[in-house]
């Protein structure tokens, strides 16, 4: 009598290519669509990318080791990977729409200060995680954050240009944001932090407390310190419908006043090295070249004649 053979469904196979590993079975993935059951899975090194869907809806995942390699995480890679606790984004730049989308036991993105684009609802929902870290993100999607609502804390780099409509919308536990202003202008959607009822603290670090401190006045650095200061004491009396666009404007308000503080400080002393250049000619005409030099290191005039002016004549002003 002729025996038949049953072929194992694909996920199946699958699995039975998976090691154990101290009693744990761990799914090596190589490519394509991971079986859904799988609760441990390794990434092979010859992985870059993670592509479309490749753990959707893996409810049971709960462990998975990247390796340095990857760059990128596709759109909708571990959507509704509802036991997906942790993941380490190492050498990370990219994490598309809606990558980790209701991954609502996500508590932490380990290793991510090389990420630098959030793709649209890629933590759409993810109401675990707690805080994020970002120093070199550039852009925030639409609806990047939106509904984390157990995030409190969220640290931006100098390098955030743009953060999107809802990026952080219903974030009903965010409480401080901490970020640096760079060279790029920050375009800040005027809902991007709706409903972030709790939002009373921003914290501007980097390089802006150095150039404050280095302007010549007081005043002007008195100034400086009550307009950072400023927007705590306004976030807390506000409805969280206004808190966007008074973060918005205030952000532009910092920058637009340092940047005219520092013109202004810049002009001054233009003025005073000229002034100073002009009574050159008329020191004692005995005086030696040592005296004449020195006059010139100490009004700065060694610096600006030679460029100031010869800018000046090549522009006929």
């Amino acid at each position: 009598m002729a025996t038949t053979t049953t072929i194992p469904p694909p996920w199946e196979q699958k699995l039975q290519q998976a090691q154990e590993v101290n009693g744990q079975h761990i799914f090596i993935y190589r490519g394509g669509r991971a079986p859904r059951h799988v609760t441990h899975v390794i990434i092979d090194k010859s992985i870059k990318i993670i592509p479309f869907r490749t753990f959707c809806c893996c409810e049971d995942l709960r462990y998975v080791k990247m390796h340095n390699g990857i760059e990128g995480i596709g759109k909708e890679a571990f959507i509704n990977c509802i036991s997906l606790r942790g993941i380490d984004v190492t050498n990370v730049r990219v994490v598309g729409e809606m990558a980790f989308s209701r991954c609502c036991n996500l508590m932490a993105l380990d290793n991510s200060e090389r990420l630098e684009k959030i793709g649209v609802q890629a933590f759409l929902d993810c109401s675990s995680l707690g805080h994020v870290n970002l120093p070199s993100v550039r852009v925030i999607e639409a609806s990047g954050f939106a509904g984390c609502t157990n995030m409190m804390y969220a640290t931006l780099g100098r390098h955030i240009e743009a953060i999107e409509i809802s990026a952080f919308y219903y974030c009903t536990s965010l409480r401080r944001l901490r970020f640096e202003l760079g060279d790029n202008d920050i375009s800040i959607a005027i809902d991007a932090f709706d409903c972030c009822r709790q939002l009373t603290s921003i914290e501007l670090v980097g390089k802006i407390h150095q150039s404050i401190s280095s302007l010549g006045l007081e005043e002007w650095q008195d100034d400086m310190n009550r307009e950072i200061d400023r927007i705590n004491h306004l976030l807390p009396n506000i409805h969280d419908s206004l808190k966007t666009a008074e973060l918005s404007q205030w952000v532009d308000t910092v920058r637009s006043k340092i940047e005219c503080y520092k013109l202004m400080e810049n002009t001054s002393l233009l003025e005073l090295a000229l002034w100073k250049a002009t009574k050159l000619d008329n020191m004692v005409k005995g005086g030696s070249v040592w005296e004449r030099q020195t006059c010139r290191m100490g009004c700065g005039a060694a610096v600006v004649i030679p460029n100031v002016l010869a800018f000046i004549k090549s522009t006929d002003l």
